[in-house]
């Protein structure tokens, strides 16, 4: 049985630089690091639980945001190497490459599930044709050909995919862990499988 799928109804697509959501878990007093686009400024994250969003904002910069000493606040941890963090596997950032007095010891797992083939019909627009006609001031007719945008429908067929991202790192210094971090993000997007001509 044939569905109609709107185009309006298309799922949102989340991209890379969506924030991982989980806990920072601070065993031990921590100092981190942090680049306020000036200067490396040294934060004291207090013994504790709180909720954090870790981004991996460049190839050499993470972004931890959490509440710290009451204030929400982002603490933006700049690598002296590019990072290389894996959709699947361990997490081993050196202290020195972290350019912290502790080391980032961790695994990431990534998860895709394909959903089944669905199929229907989506709005969608196409350019036509049209002959437009006119009378200028002489009383001449005349006529122009100007392309225009037209609604129709196409159908398609689509699978949905749904990927769950995890990771869980532990920040080291002299094999005592000063604090855990963990953080799960989601998203789905449609894979179209073939789509026939707008209409």
């Amino acid at each position: 049985m044939k569905h109609i799928i709107f185009a309006a109804a298309a799922m949102m697509l989340l991209t890379a630089c969506d924030p991982f959501e989980g806990v920072l878990s601070v065993k031990q007093p921590l100092t981190v690091q942090h680049w306020d686009g000036e200067n490396y400024v040294q934060v004291a994250v207090p013994v504790g639980d709180v909720s954090a969003k870790v981004e991996f904002a460049s190839k050499n910069q993470i972004n931890i945001t959490a509440k710290i000493n009451g204030k929400k606040q982002t603490l933006k941890l700049v690598t002296a190497k590019k990072l290389s963090v894996p959709e699947n596997g361990p997490i081993n950032i050196p202290a020195a490459d972290l350019a912290q007095n502790f080391s980032a010891v961790g695994k990431s797992e990534t998860v895709v599930t394909d959903g089944g083939i669905q199929q229907g019909y989506e709005s969608c627009t196409y350019q036509r044709r049209e002959t437009r006609c006119f009378t200028d001031n002489k009383g001449h007719v005349i006529c122009r050909d100007y392309w225009v945008t037209v609604n129709g429908r196409q159908f398609v067929e689509y699978q949905v995919r749904n990927t769950s991202k995890d990771i869980a790192v532990d920040f080291v210094r002299d094999n005592n862990v000063l604090a855990s971090l963990t953080g799960h993000k989601a998203y789905s997007e449609r894979l179209i499988r073939y789509q026939g001509q707008c209409f």
